[in-house]
């Protein structure tokens, strides 16, 4: 989606479809897992690496800890993403 918001990186002007997407997310309680600024995409030259990949949970039924990339797996353009999540006792 290359949605680029401060919410999870600093400094960037958010575009109405990344205001968009956070509204959205918002209003059905998800929660973004990610580490700010934690950046998950490298160009090929490695010129401007942002934050692409984003991982969203509703915090209602579902717990996420541990979020981190792992830049040492890096296969192309993107890293590998890695969390541990599990549902909440006595949710739906």
């Amino acid at each position: 989606m290359n949605k680029h918001h401060p919410r999870w990186e600093t400094g960037r002007q958010p575009s109405q479809w990344a205001q968009n997407l956070v509204d959205i997310c918002n209003a059905a309680n998800f929660r973004l897992a990610n580490t700010p600024n934690m950046l998950t995409s490298y160009t090929i030259n490695n010129s401007r690496p942002v934050v692409l990949d984003l991982t969203f949970f509703n915090q209602e039924y579902i717990t996420v800890r541990d979020w981190h990339t792992h830049l040492e797996h890096k296969a192309l353009d993107h890293t590998p993403i890695s969390y541990q999540a599990w549902p909440k006792i006595g949710t739906h």
